[in-house]
């Protein structure tokens, strides 16, 4: 297929290189060599981009033995299937509980930003019931990422010198929770970036639902819930030097608010994530 054999694709998605030769694969050859979901599971891609997919993974790199090295906090994370049987990780919370953030982080890949414009986190969520309480889900994050109040990682080869965050965000509303994003720009006025979108719309539960996120280098930011659009930014610039990006990863956040404590969860409640991806445009 393509002319490559099975051997060789297996090398370029474990390597993460994804923008040669790995790029100019099918996105069903990609997803398929590394995860069981498709990325085109439900939902087409948004924005009819050629999207070129660096990563696939069932579970959002969120597995066994990164559980064991978070201990406390990932006592939530279970491995069993979704309702339907499909692959990836349950969140699972108790009444009064204090929901901390779990921050699993999923692997660097390494991208050379000066040759994209936009990055895609593509990921399933099943809402079997809602926390009705406002937090935080996942953060996609380009070279050093940014959580709170600044950069997570130290300027490096590995990661680049500058970078920025785009996570999604679960407010609490009356009948439910909705999405939106909370992101960073230049002109952001608040240390943790700005809240993009109202989220007033409630999730539906019981069924998967494909989130896309995306960032574009010169027009910021958009949310997408199952092809519709659920957020978009005012043509904010999200790094100030991208091409000073060295890599594209995501955490694995699942808490409750700013300060869990103060938060205590108000129900029991379980919900699944599955089938990420990352792709560059």
């Amino acid at each position: 297929m393509n002319g490559f054999s099975d051997i060789t694709r297996r090398h370029f998605l474990k390597s993460g290189i994804g923008l040669g030769l790995a790029g100019s694969l099918p996105a069903s050859v990609l997803a398929g060599e590394a995860t069981r979901w498709r990325f085109e599971e439900f939902h087409p891609a948004p924005e009819g981009a050629p999207w070129r997919i660096l990563d696939a993974h069932d579970s959002g790199h969120v597995v066994p033995s990164a559980k064991r090295r978070k201990a406390k906090r990932a006592r939530r994370i279970a491995f069993n299937p979704a309702p339907d049987g499909r692959e990836g990780f349950c969140h699972a919370v108790r009444r009064g509980e204090i929901v901390h953030p779990v921050g699993i982080d999923s692997k660097r890949l390494p991208v050379n930003f000066s040759k994209v414009s936009r990055v895609l986190l593509r990921y399933h969520h099943w809402v079997e019931e809602h926390s009705y309480l406002p937090g935080k889900w996942i953060g996609l994050q380009l070279g050093r990422g940014w959580v709170g109040k600044g950069y997570v990682k130290r300027p490096h080869i590995a990661f680049g010198s500058d970078g920025g965050s785009a996570t999604t965000m679960h407010p609490g509303r009356k009948t439910g929770n909705g999405i939106r994003l909370m992101a960073t720009h230049t002109k952001q006025r608040r240390p943790y970036g700005e809240l993009i979108g109202r989220g007033m719309e409630v999730l539906p539960k019981g069924r998967w639902l494909t989130v896309d996120v995306v960032v574009d280098r010169r027009r910021g930011y958009r949310l997408y819930v199952d092809g519709k659009p659920m957020a978009t930014s005012k043509y904010v610039v999200p790094v100030k030097h991208w091409n000073r990006c060295g890599a594209i990863w995501y955490r694995t956040r699942l808490m409750h608010g700013g300060k869990p404590a103060r938060l205590r969860a108000v129900n029991n409640y379980r919900e699944w994530f599955g089938g990420f991806f990352v792709a560059v445009a």
